[in-house]
């Protein structure tokens, strides 16, 4: 199976590695490139933790300061393993769905314990800090970079697309899933994709990709590389079956065609009436 992947960073390299021992041809363009901002406003006064919603959030966040005593409360596997990779030590792990992750900080620490520092890109908007906030919890945005999209298709993956190189993709993030989906729109080439399997880390990372109308969407029950990867030799060693055309329904019989209505008898013309016979002359009277 030919597969491209479009995320960048350490999760795409090892997923690569992964796939390729499968014995896949796997492609790797990244459509977007994180890029760290310089001198972030950080501020730890009456902070309590960190909330990491991504992986990338994770390594900005390690990068830029040198706590690593606060507990740090990760979306999900992938983002756990980021955070023990840089020395974080006290780390709290939900399974990627955004209630479960509320219910864990619920669970876990107290609202008037402090604000909660969400490690996040410049645009991240993620449900579960609307989640918290409405249960009483501060949260103190930390912007640590920003994610840089792709102006056009590269040339190497538009040339692949168009020759029909690929038979589906795998999907580790939302914001690569739309990078993607808006510019092979603009290129308007969703034609090229309507047979493809795309593999998502969640439903929230394959949404942008239903508006292509791909072929099929497989999503990973937890959203980290090793489920997905389980999810996707599962799927190719039981395909689903195709489902059989529908038989032709048979033509209609041809209605016989009405016989003709006979053509009514003319009716018969009216025989003429008799002339009425000349009445007799009277015979002239005598004269006396």
């Amino acid at each position: 199976m030919r597969i491209l992947i479009t995320s960048p960073g350490p999760e795409a390299v090892d997923l690569v590695a992964s796939l390729s021992a499968r014995g896949h041809d796997v492609v790797a363009i990244p459509l977007i490139t994180p890029e760290r901002i310089d001198s972030p406003e950080i501020k730890l006064e009456g902070a309590q933790g960190f909330l990491a919603t991504s992986a990338e959030g994770v390594r900005a966040l390690a990068d830029t300061i040198a706590v690593r005593f606060f507990p740090i409360f990760a979306e999900n596997a992938e983002v756990a393993k980021a955070a023990a990779d840089a020395g974080f030590t006290k780390i709290n792990v939900a399974k990627g769905d955004a209630s479960d992750f509320a219910s864990l900080i619920e669970n876990t620490v107290n609202p008037d314990s402090g604000a909660l520092v969400h490690a996040c890109h410049a645009n991240e908007t993620t449900a579960v800090t609307g989640m918290l906030a409405n249960m009483g919890y501060a949260i103190r945005p930390l912007k640590l970079y920003t994610l840089k999209r792709a102006d056009a298709l590269p040339h190497a993956l538009l040339t692949d697309l168009k020759a029909g190189a690929f038979d589906g993709s795998v999907v580790l993030s939302v914001d690569e899933a739309r990078a993607f989906t808006t510019l092979l729109q603009r290129a308007e080439l969703e034609h090229l994709v309507k047979d493809w399997v795309v593999y998502a880390t969640s439903t929230l990372a394959s949404a942008p990709m239903r508006a292509l109308k791909v072929g099929r969407t497989v999503v990973a029950p937890d959203p980290d590389v090793e489920t997905l990867l389980a999810v996707f030799d599962q799927d190719l060693a039981n395909p689903p079956k195709p489902e059989p055309e529908p038989e032709p329904e048979p033509e209609p019989e041809p209605e016989p065609e009405p016989e003709p209505e006979p053509e009514p008898e003319p009716e018969p013309e009216p025989e003429p009436e008799p002339e009425p016979e000349p009445e007799p002359e009277s015979e002239p009277e005598p004269e006396p």
